[in-house]
């Protein structure tokens, strides 16, 4: 087989580029050992007054950060614990049903929900999401807090809160594994 000559600005070239850079870093010691997976890039958002970067560790946890207008805080969970809060809070996501199917309730009952993300240990934080239904109308609030209880709270609307929830998802499932398929000459 006679190798070919990769032009400069096609796929295969920097595909072969960056993997001489990378391993050039490792030899050095200042990149990833041979073998370790890439690391996925953060996820970063801003909500309203709030920016949240969530990060995969590769140990299997989650680092989330969480900076409001005065403070600052992060979070480690697990990610096994982030995707059972996705799953438990994109039930808390639902639209609200169209008022003809809506059960007949007063227009003064309050009806209230929440989920909660812990750190694992005693006396750390956490991030919860909750939802108050009232009158017919549905209202989301972030809150996040450290183990010094200054938290942080911002209000946030429907598809802010379903952004949130397929963001936290996404960060805490692992990449997938890549294939040993060959290609076809």
């Amino acid at each position: 087989m006679t190798p070919r000559l990769l032009a400069a600005g096609t796929p295969q070239a920097g595909l072969r580029r960056r993997h001489l850079v990378t391993g050039a870093l490792v030899l050095l010691g200042w990149g990833p050992p041979l073998g370790a997976q890439e690391a996925r890039a953060p996820i970063r958002s801003l909500f309203g007054d709030v920016a949240v970067v969530l990060r995969q560790a590769p140990d299997g946890a989650l680092g989330i950060g969480i900076s409001g207008a005065e403070r600052t805080l992060t979070l480690t969970v697990r990610a096994s614990d982030a995707r059972r809060w996705a799953d438990s809070a994109a039930r808390l996501t639902v639209a609200l049903p169209r008022p003809g199917r809506r059960a007949r309730m007063a227009n003064d009952r309050v009806q209230r929900a929440r989920v909660v993300l812990e750190e694992p240990g005693l006396g750390t934080g956490s991030l919860v999401l909750s939802r108050v239904d009232s009158a017919g109308t549905r209202q989301f609030l972030l809150y996040a807090d450290d183990a010094e209880l200054k938290g942080i709270r911002q209000p946030m609307e429907l598809d802010e809160a379903r952004t949130l929830v397929r963001q936290v998802r996404r960060a805490a499932t692992p990449p997938p594994k890549p294939t040993s398929r060959r290609r076809r000459p």
